[in-house]
């Protein structure tokens, strides 16, 4: 719950599956955020999602927030029960590569995010 900013992290070649199990409190697979939601981008920096599979989540799959510099690139996203990907409070984002089945809701850019650079290319079903 409590921690400091991230930097450099890299999550690659994983198998996450059905994951996701304390809706109460946690939303993704994968959170990397601060529990404050006006927490500015650059809290984490350079975090890069890379080449998993992720197979159902009773949330989100990926949540992010605060963060500059991320990418997630190459990962298959399967069943999300919310967002495949909730970002919010975040700016220099790249999304490429990815391909996500079976979603409702693939993406959700939230407030506080510098859209004009967040880059999403080359995905399926998002």
């Amino acid at each position: 719950w409590e921690s400091i900013g991230s930097r450099d992290v890299i999550i690659r070649n994983n198998r996450f599956i059905d994951c996701k199990f304390e809706g109460e409190y946690l939303q993704g697979v994968i959170e990397s955020h601060t529990m404050s939601e006006t927490a500015p981008a650059g809290v984490h920096q350079r975090i890069t999602i890379e080449n998993n599979i992720f197979l159902g989540s009773d949330g989100n799959i990926l949540k992010i927030g605060s963060a500059d510099g991320v990418e997630i690139i190459n990962n298959i996203l399967d069943r999300p029960k919310d967002e495949a990907i909730l970002l919010y409070n975040s700016r220099n984002v790249t999304i490429s590569g990815n391909k996500l089945t079976h979603s409702n809701v693939p993406l959700k850019i939230g407030a506080g995010c510098d859209s004009a650079t967040i880059r999403v290319e080359n995905n399926i079903g998002l």
